[in-house]
């Protein structure tokens, strides 16, 4: 039996035995580099290249088949020039892990000469780089950002991928490779690229022995040169990590061809005794020489000289390092200043100089071209010059051509016409490109997967992806990973997006990504406990591959006893029963004590006052640092109920800083709100706030907010926010309630009558307060008051109970009006402003202090009271009906004595007034008896009626005053009373006494007094 396995049959094993083989080899090597940096474990490195396994099995980091297609494009040198990269990086890992580590480890220069001609040239090297640790980006390469994060383990298996990856390709080029089809990625390189048979093998050993090359092969009009590995002991150089060919006793260190002439060229080094390995092969014979040439080429012969590109001496070709400069011959130009030995022409008249390779004009000052950097051939020796000038045929020996001028000017114009076509090609693939990606974005996509959609071989469309191919695709990359690789997990979704998207959209690297990627947060997630594989797999599922959140969830499991004891209904302040010592211990785990000593201060307490609270003595030690002020803290009394409560449970009042518990503060301010107006807001304790102005109330208001949001219930704070708005709406002096039974008011326009409700949609007038009639319309409220008394029905049915309702009681103050009757007190307090007025008058109520402070000390009154002028019902009620009707008569103004015609009458007056109640005011008829010839009213509501007639006619009742009248109307005014004069008699005593009080003290309207 066999298994199929790449197109390779191997023997068949099962899949967890090879997965549990290749983890033992790796972990072994893992720990050997750890504890043994620099030994190179070849035998377990050759048993684990030869287990019948998939290829990303060996590896954990590294994407060996994403490498060499990265790298395709460096041509003939490729797996040659990605081994000796391989080996130097390797050789960075084994640095790491050293104890002792070389100068300068902690950082790599991107312009060292060896990093960028042997390692930079790689594509994806750096980010090998940052997987051993250098993710610090700088100036001028990378950086270790902290030398104590270093994880050793996590370095080893890097560095183990590397060994891996280099020794994999050396068998490879040597045809030694147990499963060379896994190598199928390599046949995507050139085609003058040949795999090394056992034929080709065999020719190169031959050429070894014999120092006698074989005819070259012809393909194509190109002599090609296979590359050939010679077979070594696999020992690695300590300085760049290739292959060693020597050793040195003295150094106690190994070093390939390169690193010997290198270092062992100083004088003082030169008498090191050197072991040699394996015959030394100049690198050059390891490139394949490629040149025109026709069927009938020669051999090329190896150039004998080269000429060093930073200080331009010609060195002899044997030599690997320059003479003058000691650096390498396939260098480049160095960014330091040219040496010494060169010598500058003075630039007098001469500014530029033509450069004789590409035609650039530089300035005098510099040496080296710009663009080409090929230095200036006047500053060069004499023969260095001769040598440049025969440098292309001494390196590269070309056939002798007879070349025209005409053909050469052809070429050129050749070449500039293909130049501009690559170009437009270019220009038109970028604007392609950018098209796409408009339409991906327009569609929701992001760029990477647009980008991954068309370049992979067989593009897809953007359309195609936005109705449901992008979900498509994903979903056959998991079944990808689940049928390929027989594992007992599945994939998400975001696990093969990701995966797709770093592979460029190769869905065969990607479900190597994806099985590599889930490897390492797998061996991520078991560095931090012993889980089961079936869980881990489970939680990486649920959160999308995410790691993070896996360790979440994976840990949760493990603390969800703890979590359930710490949640628990059960509070923790029940302290376990014993000594004071465990109770301390507890009181320090379970609560924020700052030291020792607040611990056995609060063990103090808990003795002292038993049956408190522990966090009631936890919040009393942290603010006091005695057991008696603690105890005075924990028993603050409250002064309404009496009853004790810590400090942080009572609540200060925040004009008067008196304390109150919760509980009483939430029942005074609820009751106050619910029942009586906001400006009775006071203290329970104290008779605060004295409140003199209406900005400093509404100042209070705004401190009281902050507290009644946290103490008081939400309905009861709604209930004060919507009072303290009608409140401010009531202050503005074109605001009206709505006279249709609506709880709603009205900002209207002060030119404007007839106003427009917005809740109810009716209308009132602005000015009388009344509700609209068609019949006001085009008439003075007076004229439509005197037209509905003369023709409404139903008007003239309810009798001058109707007429008092109408001209009831309106607030001086916020305008309110209530359609009640001003018989019986005087002193009326509005419901919505709670304004103290007489409702006859409307002189305020005022206490005998703040009287004094508005009359300017001009007051005698006492207590609660109010001045009202000589026409209020607070005097004139005290007189006859009689009286009354006389004044009214005296100046011809009609009044009524019986009730009107259709009035239902009962022998009982109907008028509503607004009396006291336990539970406050309330509204309801009168009920008096009716006597005879009083219009249907009782005898209060009867004068109340005749004396608005007085008010509104505006008639002086001083006309009927006697001098005892008289005389009291001049004290209350606060005038002196005249002595009568002798053989004065007394009616003319009275009339000079009424002159006076006309000219002292004349009349005011109504409407003066508000």
């Amino acid at each position: 039996m066999a298994e199929r396995f790449n197109d390779v049959f191997l023997p068949c094993a099962p899949h967890t035995s090879i997965t549990t083989h290749v983890e033992r080899l790796r972990n072994e090597i893992i720990f050997g580099l750890c504890e043994r940096p620099g030994t190179v474990f070849l035998d377990t490195l050759l048993e684990l290249l030869h287990l019948p396994c998939f290829l990303e099995q060996r590896y954990q980091h590294l994407r060996l088949a994403s490498i060499i297609k990265k790298n395709i494009g460096l041509g003939t040198s490729c797996l040659a020039t990605v081994v000796t990269a391989l080996g130097i990086l390797e050789k960075y890992g084994r640095n790491l892990l050293k104890k002792e580590k070389p100068p300068y480890w902690e950082c790599v220069k991107f312009q060292n000469v060896v990093f960028k001609t042997a390692v930079d040239c790689v594509q994806g090297t750096r980010d090998i780089l940052k997987l051993l640790g250098y993710t610090r980006t700088t100036h001028d390469g990378l950086s270790i950002a902290n030398e104590a994060e270093l994880d050793n383990e996590h370095i080893a298996s890097v560095t183990l991928d590397l060994s891996m990856a280099k020794m994999e390709l050396e068998e490879f080029i040597k045809g030694k490779h147990p499963y060379p089809k896994q190598m199928a990625f390599c046949q995507s390189l050139p085609e003058h690229f040949q795999i090394p048979t056992l034929q080709e093998n065999e020719v190169k050993s031959h050429a070894d022995a014999t120092g006698v090359l074989p005819k070259q092969k012809q393909n194509g009009g190109f002599a090609v040169f296979p590359i050939v590995k010679p077979t070594i002991e696999q020992t690695v150089c300590d300085t760049c990590g290739s292959v060693a060919v020597t050793g040195c006793e003295d150094c106690e260190k190994t070093f390939c061809v390169n690193c010997d002439e290198r270092i062992h060229h100083h004088n003082v080094l030169r008498h090191h005794q050197h072991k040699l390995f394996t015959p030394p092969l100049h690198p050059s014979c390891l490139k394949p020489q490629v040149t025109t040439a026709t069927c009938d080429a020669q051999p090329l012969q190896a150039p004998s000289t080269w000429i060093c590109q930073a200080c331009t001496l010609c060195n002899v070709m044997p030599t690997v390092l320059c003479k003058a400069c000691s650096r390498p011959r396939q260098s480049g130009k160095p960014p330091q200043d040219i040496p010494p030995e060169v010598n500058v022409p003075k630039t007098g008249s001469m500014s530029k100089w033509t450069c004789g390779s590409c035609t650039l004009e530089n300035d005098a000052s510099t040496l080296v071209c710009l663009v080409c950097e090929r230095p200036n051939e006047q500053t060069l020796p004499a023969h260095a010059q001769h040598v440049r000038k025969n440098a292309t045929t001494t390196e590269m020996p070309m056939m002798k051509v007879d070349v025209k001028e005409q053909d050469v000017k052809a070429t050129h114009e050749i070449c500039e016409v293909q130049e501009d076509k690559f170009w437009d090609r270019e220009r038109a693939d970028s604007e392609a490109v950018i098209n796409i990606l408009r339409d991906g974005e327009a569609e929701d996509l992001s760029a990477e997967e647009v980008i991954c959609a068309t370049s992979t071989a067989s593009p897809l469309t953007v359309p195609w992806l936005c109705k449901g191919g992008l979900n498509e695709l994903l979903e056959t990359l998991v079944v990808m990973v689940e049928t390929q690789h027989k594992y007992i997990w599945r994939p998400s979704i975001q696990e093969a997006r990701h995966a797709w998207i770093m592979c460029e959209g190769a869905l065969e690297d990607a479900v190597a990504h994806c099985v590599m990627d889930r490897r390492r947060k797998m061996k991520h997630l078991q560095r931090f406990g012993d889980y089961f594989e079936s869980g881990v797999h489970s939680n990486l599922q649920q959160t999308g591959g995410d790691a993070e959140l896996a360790l979440v969830e994976l840990q949760r499991e493990i603390i969800s006893p703890f979590a359930e004891r710490v949640w628990q209904d059960e509070p923790h302040n029940i302290l376990p029963p014993g000594e004071c010592e465990r109770q301390m211990r507890h009181l320090l785990a379970f609560y924020d004590l700052p030291s020792w000593g607040r611990a056995m201060l609060a063990c103090k307490v808990l003795n002292h006052v038993p049956g408190t609270d522990v966090s009631d003595v936890v919040r009393a030690v942290r603010s006091c640092t005695d057991i008696v002020a603690a105890v005075r803290y924990l028993n603050k009394e409250c002064l309404v109920c009496s009853d004790t409560y810590p400090v942080h449970k009572m609540v200060n009042i925040i004009f008067c800083e008196c304390g109150v518990c919760e509980s009483c503060y939430k029942s005074h301010f609820s009751c106050i709100i619910k029942e009586k107006n906001i400006a009775d807001l006071d203290c329970p304790i104290c008779p605060a706030p004295t409140i003199n102005s209406e900005e400093n109330l509404t100042n209070l208001f705004s401190l009281l907010d902050t507290q009644f949001r946290t103490f008081v219930d939400a309905d009861v704070y709604e209930l004060f926010q919507s009072k303290v708005r009608d409140r401010a709406l009531m202050m503005m002096p074109n605001f009206r309630w709505c006279a249709n039974n609506c709880p709603n008011g009205i900002l209207h326009d002060g030119q404007q009558l007839k106003m427009l409700c917005p809740h109810c949609n009716k209308r009132t007038c602005s000015k009388c307060k009344k509700p609209w009639e068609k019949q006001h319309e085009g008439l003075t409220c007076e004229e439509f008051t005197k037209w509905k008394h003369e023709n409404d029905p139903e008007y003239q049915a309810a009798g001058l109970a109707a007429y008092l309702a109408e001209n009831g009681i309106d607030c001086p103050k916020c305008k309110y009006r209530y359609a009640l009757a001003k018989g019986g007190c005087m002193h009326f307090t509005c419901k919505q402003c709670k304004h103290a007025f007489c409702c006859c008058c409307n002189n305020a109520f005022l206490h005998e202090e703040a009287c004094h402070a508005v009359r300017g000390g001009n007051c005698q009154g006492k207590g609660l009271h109010a001045h009202h002028p000589r026409t209020c019902l607070y005097f004139l009620r005290d007189w006859d009906v009689e009286q009354l009707q006389r004044l009214l008569k005296d100046e011809d103004v009609p009044f009524n004595t019986q009730p009107p015609r259709g009035a239902h009458h009962t022998g009982r007056c109907h008028v509503m007034e607004q009396k006291d109640d336990p539970n406050g005011f309330r509204d309801e008829e009168c009920g008096r008896e009716v006597p005879d010839y009083q219009a249907g009213l009782c005898t209060n509501h009867y004068k109340e009626y005749l004396v608005s007639l007085i008010t509104r006619e505006s008639l002086d009742p001083v006309a009927l005053y006697l001098v005892k009248d008289a005389t009291l109307e001049l004290q209350r005014n606060d005038l002196a009373l005249p002595p009568q004069k002798p053989n004065e008699s007394q009616e003319d005593y009275l009339l000079r006494l009424k002159h006076m009080i006309q000219e002292k003290i004349p009349l005011k309207g109504r409407d003066e007094n508000k």
